[in-house]
């Protein structure tokens, strides 16, 4: 795969257009990059802002004073997701590059992602919510829409 791309954006395109490649989680978590706009990607010649979404979890270049990745999040799951909502509660950017790509190969499943304890991820997930917006509260916006927090879900819970 990386001698047919060749780190040329027109062959990844042309891979995409066959159906030869697709875009990574485009079949089974669209939220995990949607706000990228793989569409507009295929034909943009700038760079683009976009707003963070509930559950984006794009792949970043950053500066390295940003806020480090939150440690709860160990094995598989939460770790890009949180990072990202965690830039976006304290004001950064998310800004598509037109050149910039990268390609994954498919693979089996890790064992050790499969012996992942989700309960315990939901948890951290609800709770690191809920940390990211009192440590970035007041800021210029709100929580992106419809992202759980623990308070919502324990709420949801209740009766």
């Amino acid at each position: 795969l990386e001698r047919a791309v060749g780190g040329e954006k027109r062959k990844v395109v042309e891979l995409l257009d066959s159906g030869a490649v697709r875009q990574v989680h485009g079949d089974k978590f669209k939220a995990a990059h949607g706000p990228t706009n793989y569409a507009r990607w295929k034909g943009e010649t700038k760079e683009y802002a976009v707003t963070y979404e509930s559950e984006y979890e794009p792949y970043i270049l950053c500066r390295t004073d940003v806020p480090p990745f939150d440690e709860r999040f160990v094995g598989y799951g939460g770790d890009k997701t949180s990072h990202a909502y965690e830039l976006s509660r304290a004001g950064f950017v998310f800004v598509v590059l037109p050149d910039a790509f990268a390609v994954h190969a498919a693979h089996t499943k890790a064992a050790w992602a499969s012996a992942q304890n989700w309960t315990r991820t939901w948890m951290d997930w609800t709770t690191f919510v809920d940390d990211a917006n009192a440590r970035y509260s007041p800021v210029q916006h709100g929580p992106p829409t419809e992202c759980p927090t623990r308070r919502a879900s324990l709420a949801g819970r209740a009766g």
